[in-house]
C-alpha cells in the first residue's frame, strides 16, 4: 500500500493513518477474494512510502507507523516489503519438459529479427526450431538474451529477447506466440469461458448476449462480443444453474461464449494459465475477469508447422 506518507492522508502529527490503511484493506480484500485469491495464504499487506523508501528494505520506525507491528489483519505485520518477499514460497514454473510458449510483446531489427516477451512455459535454447503462431512460420533461435546478457537458454518465467531467423519483423505482431513446433498454440475466433463480473458501467448495468467489450489476454488486445450465456455459477457452492440466464449483473459468475473480431492465440486456463486468463474492459474500465474453459475442436494443437 504505497504513498502512506502523502500529506493528504497522514495524521495531523505526520504519522501514517491507520484509518486510510484499513479503508484500502477493507475495499481491496473482497475484490481480491472474488477474483480467486486466498486472503490468508496469497495476499500480504505492506504499508510503504516508495518515494522515501520507508518500510521497503528496513522495517518502518514505530514512531512513524505505530500500528503496523500489531495489526490483527496482517500475518506479516512488522515486516518490511523485502522481508515479506523473502518469506514467500517460490513459484512453481512448471515442468521444463513442457512445450515452449512465449507471447510476443514487441519486435525490432538488430542484426536480424528480434522478439521480446516473457517465457510462460518450457525451455528455449540457442539453435532450437520453433513456430510463430498464428501464421505458422517455422523459425530458428539464433540467440537468447536474458536482460542484456546472452545465454545458452532460458526457463519459464524469464523476460527474454530472442534473435530468430526464418521470419521478417513485418510478419510479426503483438500477441503472436512463439511455440514448440510439435505442440502449436491454438488460434481461435471464439471460445467458452468462466467470467466474474466485477462492476458494470452505470449506463450499461446488464451483461447479456450482444455485449461488446475489449479483451486483454497475455499481449493481445482485441474487440469481442458475448454470443451466449450458458449458465450462472453459485459463488458459495460453485454449482452451475440448469437453465441459461438471459442476463447477469455486477457480482455474478457466469459461463459464456465469446466471439473475437480477429483470430487470436489463446490456451485453456487449465493447461497454460498465463495464456488462458484475461480481462474484459469497457470504456477504459475493467468489467470482468475470466478464464478460457473450452476451445473449438478445429483449434487442435497437434502437428508440426509447415
Amino acid at each position: 500500500v504505497n504513498k502512506m506518507d502523502d500529506p493528504s492522508i497522514c495524521n495531523a502529527d505526520k504519522t501514517w493513518s491507520l484509518e486510510r490503511f484499513n479503508e484500502i484493506h477493507g475495499k481491496l480484500g473482497p475484490f481480491l477474494k472474488q477474483t480467486g485469491y486466498n486472503l490468508k495464504k496469497d495476499v500480504f499487506w505492506v504499508p510503504i512510502s516508495g518515494l522515501h523508501g520507508t518500510n521497503i528494505k528496513d522495517p518502518v520506525d514505530p514512531a512513524v507507523c505505530s500500528w503496523y507491528g500489531s495489526h490483527p489483519g496482517i500475518p506479516n505485520a512488522g515486516k518490511s516489503l523485502f522481508h515479506t518477499l523473502d518469506t514467500l514460497e517460490a513459484i512453481d514454473r512448471g515442468d521444463a519438459s513442457r512445450p515452449f510458449r512465449m507471447p510476443v510483446m514487441d519486435k525490432y531489427k538488430d542484426m536480424g529479427t528480434m522478439v521480446m516477451g516473457k517465457s510462460e512455459s518450457g525451455v528455449v535454447k540457442k539453435d532450437m526450431k520453433l513456430t510463430m503462431m498464428p501464421n505458422r512460420v517455422a523459425v530458428k533461435v539464433d540467440a537468447v538474451y536474458r536482460d542484456e546478457v546472452e545465454a545458452i537458454g532460458a526457463f519459464a518465467g524469464e523476460n527474454l529477447r530472442l534473435r530468430i531467423s526464418g521470419i521478417e519483423e513485418e510478419q510479426i505482431g503483438a500477441g503472436f506466440v512463439l511455440c514448440s513446433r510439435h505442440d502449436l498454440t491454438p488460434v481461435v475466433s471464439k471460445f467458452e469461458c468462466q467470467l466474474v463480473i466485477l462492476e458494470l458501467l452505470e449506463h450499461n448495468p446488464v451483461f447479456t448476449t450482444g455485449y461488446k467489450a475489449v479483451i486483454h489476454v497475455h499481449s493481445v488486445t482485441e474487440e469481442v462480443e458475448v454470443t451466449d450465456l450458458l449458465a450462472t455459477i453459485d459463488p458459495k457452492t460453485k454449482t452451475k444453474s440448469k437453465t441459461r440466464p438471459k442476463f447477469v449483473k455486477s457480482g455474478s459468475i457466469v459461463m459464456a461464449r465469446i466471439s473475437i473480431a480477429q483470430p487470436i492465440c489463446v490456451e485453456l486456463f487449465s493447461e497454460y494459465p498465463q495464456l488462458g486468463r484475461f480481462t474484459l474492459r469497457d470504456e477504459g474500465r475493467t468489467i470482468a475477469i475470466g478464464k478460457v474453459t473450452r476451445l473449438p475442436k478445429e483449434a487442435g494443437k497437434s502437428g508440426a508447422s509447415a
